[in-house]
């Protein structure tokens, strides 16, 4: 063990001798208290907006966009032997200067990568599509969206069982400024690109296909005043987008991660801030909340701590093989990246990196091992980390703390 990870193990236990526990109930009988030891490693020097999924070999990929450059620069990193092979994907020409991108990433059955990203600049955003999927060499990337603004952090990528790629994302057309919630697809020929009902969407969508092919999305739908918004929930059936409401209190889901079980019910990550707060665009940190369907029915969760309130899509949600659900976000007063996974009834934390104001692009997968990886852009640098399990020891367990 380094001496770099020896010392983040020390602060690791001190740090949790009050017990960090965010809900539960109180106990006297001294369990073993479970925690995590983080590895830390630098992908590139440069690097925001990632996305991070995990083959069939249990080998991470990563894609980001490189910041402040002549035209968007997205970038790939994958693990072999031990290291990182940084690509770059091609630029499209005539593109415009960028000063960063947020980016989805898709494997598909044969490997291939497929990347949906908007890179945004002080005067424009643009929707693109690229992949390497003929012969895992990269093809020019292609422009979804030229003519509506959409929101960088709003865009969702899932691949269906053909390899063909499905986005989502919230845009705003120009010329009745009206908010809306789109989804374009390639359909083996051609990108279609329609608008989902009538919703008003902002800030964030997700998307994802269960085990019988079927889409989901999660979506913030946004009031018209602006002030607020819903946390909604769509199925695409037969050609036609079910859609119902997980939380429609205050202004739920402006920061949303959406995951399928294997039971293919749907589990959601979103914020929460209250109504009176949302109304006075008061500038506060809001609460973390966590939905999932049982029996057809949503059932939500207080996890008991808050995102930052500088956040731009900083979290992000993950089922183990149990369809135990954990999250990673970014915390403040004071700024961290914070690991919370469920232990019985109870959320536990476990502090990734301290002093990360500067969060951008969180990603967090469940290896086979069932160990979480993340990757993170922490001060435009591009970053990863794997969490080790650990059991320490019923001497040091302190009290869960009651609700």
């Amino acid at each position: 063990m380094t001496a770099k990870l020896s010392m983040y193990f020390l602060c690791a236990i001190l740090a949790i001798l009050p017990a960090l526990v965010a809900t539960g109930q109180s106990t006297s009988a001294p369990l073993p208290v479970e925690m995590f030891v983080w590895d830390i490693s630098m992908v590139d020097e440069t690097g925001l907006g990632s996305a991070l999924v995990i083959d069939a070999e249990n080998a991470s990929h990563i894609s980001y966009a490189a910041p402040d450059s002549p035209t968007p620069t997205i970038r790939l990193a994958q693990q072999a032997n031990g290291a990182w092979q940084v690509k770059s994907a091609p630029s499209l020409a005539g593109s415009e200067p960028s000063l960063g991108a947020v980016t989805r990433l898709a494997l598909d059955a044969q490997g291939a990568h497929h990347i949906a990203y908007i890179s945004y600049n002080q005067f424009s955003q643009r929707l693109y599509y690229v992949t390497d999927q003929q012969n895992l060499d990269w093809q020019t990337p292609v422009v979804l969206d030229s003519v509506n603004f959409p929101s960088p952090s709003s865009v969702a990528l899932a691949v269906d069982a053909a390899n063909r790629p499905h986005v989502t994302y919230c845009a705003q057309e120009p010329s009745t400024l009206q908010r809306q919630l789109r989804y374009t697809h390639f359909d083996g020929s051609q990108w279609i690109n329609t608008q989902i009902a009538n919703e008003e969407c902002w800030y964030a969508s997700a998307l994802a296909f269960d085990n019988q092919g079927i889409l989901h999305t999660a979506f913030y739908s946004m009031a018209q005043d602006g002030a607020s918004g819903v946390l909604k929930h769509g199925k695409l059936l037969n050609g036609a987008w079910a859609i119902d409401i997980v939380d429609d209190s205050a202004d739920a889901g402006r920061r949303l991660s959406l995951a399928l079980g294997s039971d293919d019910l749907a589990h959601i990550l979103y914020t929460h801030t209250p109504a009176s707060q949302a109304a006075k665009k008061i500038d506060v940190a809001p609460s973390i909340k966590y939905a999932h369907q049982v029996a057809g029915q949503w059932q939500v969760q207080a996890t008991g701590v808050a995102q930052s309130d500088g956040g731009t899509g900083e979290m992000a949600l993950a089922l183990d093989s149990a369809d135990q659900p954990s999250f990673v976000y970014a915390a403040q007063n004071p700024a961290a990246l914070v690991f919370a996974w469920r232990d019985r009834d109870a959320w536990r934390l476990s502090g990734i990196e301290q002093e990360a104001a500067l969060l951008q692009g969180l990603a967090l997968q469940i290896d086979s091992g069932g160990s979480p990886r993340v990757a993170y852009s922490l001060d435009k640098v591009q970053k990863y980390a794997v969490g080790r399990r650990v059991t320490l020891p019923a001497m040091l367990h302190f009290p869960l703390a009651s609700r």
